[in-house]
């Protein structure tokens, strides 16, 4: 027999099932017990959407994937969403059924196999406006399950080979007034120093002086094996100064833990832990995480809206509240250089190194340099990347460039140039670096030890190179741009 075992999650609350099926039975569910979430953020759909099986592509194993696939586009081309798995022999399933209805209510039209298996599968009684997963499976079956759940960005790719980002999931906003307030004591922040998107969270944290109101950990930059008896997951580990070295996941090099601050809150082992505890169904285990204690769940892990909060809803305990990341007579501005700034050169950087196809890498390498020059061509007039004030625009690129030669060069094979031969981007490294409360967000060690020892499929042997001068902490005369203007 297998069990049937899911979750109905309102804004504030879930609601677990259980129940036995058989191969001829409808599937039924009765609630048994009641327990805090936070309700991930809707979905973003789209039209032409075709739901439909494809095989899991694991030898000697029957299972099939339920996908979102855009039916525009030819039929092995990447799915939109994975909705889950189905083993036709043991008539077993695990049915992320939120998603799936989100497709449904758009229009998605499901094959008939795919149609009767939720006819059948999703017969559970579900109160107004909430979401719910159901999980159909034997014991035998959750390992695979949780094998083809858990992923990492290396797995984000499109039809040619090229990297796709997956939006964050996680969109709750801190505000006064609303379901979360910004009260000081009540959040904490989980990070990496070595991940570009964690580490601008960092800097704003400093920046604003909210180091005493939101709490901070820090990974170890290499990651591990997180569920080594369940599947292959590599991912975030959490460590304190002083713990013995750790190995890459191919068991190469020894690491050691300096600069890391342990979950103090949650006593988590991985980042994992922190998405499962918030009852995650993704997969993907990112950082930044901002953490509710009050809750105990995860509020939000898109950084560039952590960003923001940390910038505004939290001035009234902050000891720096005049500083103002996102002022209202430059926003416009703002967001239209971070609408280029961010697929170009943000995530250009992983576009080139991620890329599995000579077509693809071409193309982002290109996008990347291109917004490169157009940066060093507006810093040539101008202090900052907007105007003469330092904005958030400034430490959202910040955090790529700083990257860049000792990372990105070699290792995504971004090598038209270094950042240091750009005289204009090479001052302005240097001038953000040296801005209070930037540098504590930059950790040059964590840096290169995650990168090159992360990836087994980019560098197997878990090398570190040495790498050169940090040539940011040098002189700069970018003040006398702003003179000139």
């Amino acid at each position: 027999m297998a069990s049937l075992q899911g979750s109905l999650t309102a804004r504030s609350s879930s609601i677990a099932f259980k129940s036995a099926v058989s191969s001829t039975q409808a599937l039924r569910a009765a609630a048994v017990s009641v327990q805090p979430r936070c309700a991930a953020a809707p979905l973003v759909v789209e039209n032409g959407v075709r739901i439909r099986f494809t095989r899991m592509g694991r030898k000697k194993l029957p299972f099939y994937r339920i996908v979102a696939v855009d039916s525009r586009v030819r039929r092995d081309g990447a799915p939109l969403e994975y909705l889950g798995w189905y083993d036709p022999l043991k008539k077993e399933a695990n049915l992320n059924a939120p998603a799936i209805k989100k497709w449904l209510s758009v229009g998605a039209q499901p094959s008939d196999t795919v149609g009767a298996l939720l006819k059948k599968a999703m017969k559970t009684r579900r109160p107004q406006r909430t979401y719910h997963s159901v999980r159909v499976m034997s014991t035998e079956a959750a390992a695979g399950a949780a094998a083809a759940k858990a992923r990492t960005a290396l797995d984000e790719m499109g039809t040619k080979g090229e990297f796709a980002r997956k939006e964050s999931v996680y969109r709750h906003w801190i505000r006064k007034g609303g379901e979360f307030e910004p009260e000081a004591g009540r959040y904490h922040l989980y990070v990496s120093l070595a991940c570009p998107w964690a580490s601008r969270c960092v800097a704003a944290l400093n920046m604003k002086g909210l180091t005493d109101v939101i709490g901070l950990s820090v990974t170890h930059p290499t990651w591990q094996r997180t569920r080594p008896d369940q599947d292959e997951h590599c991912g975030w580990a959490f460590a304190a100064p002083g713990d013995a070295p750790l190995s890459s996941p191919t068991g190469h090099g020894s690491f050691g833990c300096d600069g890391c601050i342990p979950d103090t809150v949650n006593g988590a082992k991985f980042v994992r832990d922190l998405y499962e505890k918030s009852g995650d169904t993704f997969g993907k285990y990112t950082v930044p995480v901002l953490w509710d204690k009050q809750k105990g769940c995860i509020i939000n892990n898109e950084s560039s809206e952590i960003l923001r909060m940390f910038n505004s809803e939290f001035n009234h305990v902050a000891a720096n509240p005049g500083l103002d990341l996102y002022p209202e007579d430059l926003r416009a501005r703002i967001d239209a250089v971070n609408d280029w700034v961010y697929p170009n050169i943000n995530n250009g950087v992983y576009r080139c190194g991620f890329a599995t196809s000579q077509e693809a890498y071409e193309q982002a390498f290109g996008e990347l340099f291109s917004a490169l020059d157009k940066c060093e061509e507006i810093l040539g007039r101008q202090r900052y990347i907007v105007g003469d004030r330092l904005t958030e625009a400034d430490i959202r690129l910040f955090h790529t460039l700083i990257r860049f030669d000792h990372v990105y060069v070699s290792y995504f094979k971004t090598n038209r140039n270094f950042i240091h031969e750009m005289p204009n981007l090479r001052g302005y490294v240097c001038d953000l670096f040296q801005t209070p409360g930037v540098a504590a967000s930059v950790n040059l060690d964590h840096i290169k030890v995650h990168y090159h020892t992360s990836h087994p499929k980019l560098n197997y042997y878990a090398i570190v190179p040495v790498g050169g001068p940090e040539w940011w902490r040098e002189p700069h005369d970018r003040a006398q741009r702003s003179a000139k203007q």
